[in-house]
């Protein structure tokens, strides 16, 4: 195995990577509809994603969701606001980013480019739970903080 460490991730615990999961993690897994959390996250990407379409500011990452993909988020880039993730949570969208979680060794000066995707990319919640309200109102969280950035 390769020594994590160097790669500055000295929190992970490699005594515990070979450890089965937890019981309750099996019965869930057992127990999980695979077949309707792909088909509802689908739905939930296609939704947002036509939802979206034409708002100024907002470009997905991703033009199309491919075949047998399962979709952990959505991602998308917002060209004149950084950060958009304090104004969608304070807009009440669980949104995240990487952007607090760049690794220290990414030369700021040599990957520009990655440090804009860092602080302007958002990951919109596609959760197999979400409603088609739900979705509609993380689009409109997402158009007010389009509009209220330019």
């Amino acid at each position: 195995r390769r020594d994590l460490r160097a790669l500055g991730a000295e929190e992970f615990d490699l005594a515990v990577v070979d450890l089965p999961a937890s019981g309750s993690s099996r019965r869930i897994i057992e127990r999980a509809d695979f077949e309707r959390i792909v088909a509802r996250r689908r739905e939930n990407y296609e939704t947002l994603s036509a939802a979206l379409e034409g708002v100024p500011g907002v470009r997905p990452l991703f033009a199309g969701l491919p075949p047998d993909t399962c979709p952990w988020a959505f991602p998308v880039r917002f060209e004149s606001r950084a950060h958009p993730n304090e104004a969608l949570r304070a807009a009440g969208v669980p949104s995240f980013a990487w952007d607090g979680v760049v690794h220290p060794s990414l030369p700021r000066e040599s990957s520009p480019n990655a440090w804009e995707m860092f602080r302007r990319t958002a990951f919109l919640p596609l959760h197999q739970d979400i409603d088609s309200d739900g979705i509609d109102r993380v689009a409109a969280a997402v158009r007010r903080v389009a509009r209220d950035a330019a």
